[in-house]
C-alpha cells in the first residue's frame, strides 16, 4: 500500500453538534471530491475524550489515504453509543464515535450526488 501524501491545501467544512460532554465539531477535508482526511475537537471535553477522539480520527484519515474504503469505518462507527446520547436538531447521537461515523456518512452521500 502506498498512502497517498496531503497536499498543501484542503478544502473542508466543519459540522457542530451539541453532545452531552460539549459542542463537537467535526472537520472534513476533501480532495478531488473524496473525503481524505478527518478531525475532531470537542469543547468543554476532557483531555482523555479529546485524546481518544483525536486518535480515533488519526487512525480514519491513516485508513482512507492507505486505501481502507471509508463505509468500512463508517459501518463500524455508526450505532457505538456511551451512557449518555442526545439529540441535536432533531438527529439522535448516541455518542461522539456515532456522530463521527453519521457526519462522515453524510459527506459521503452528498459528495457522491
Amino acid at each position: 500500500m502506498t498512502e497517498k501524501k496531503r497536499p498543501k491545501t484542503v478544502d473542508g467544512s466543519v459540522t457542530k453538534i451539541k453532545l452531552t460532554c460539549g459542542n463537537a465539531y467535526i472537520t472534513i477535508g476533501t480532495v478531488d471530491g473524496k473525503i481524505f482526511e478527518v478531525f475532531t475537537n470537542v469543547g468543554k471535553a476532557g483531555g482523555c475524550t479529546t485524546c481518544m477522539l483525536q486518535s480515533l480520527t488519526t487512525a480514519v484519515t491513516m485508513g482512507i489515504r492507505n486505501g481502507v474504503p471509508l463505509e468500512v469505518f463508517i459501518k463500524k462507527m455508526i450505532g457505538q453509543g456511551c451512557p449518555s446520547m442526545t439529540y441535536d436538531e432533531g438527529a439522535k447521537y448516541l455518542s461522539c464515535v456515532d456522530a463521527i461515523g453519521q457526519v462522515l456518512k453524510e459527506k459521503q452521500e452528498e459528495l457522491q450526488k
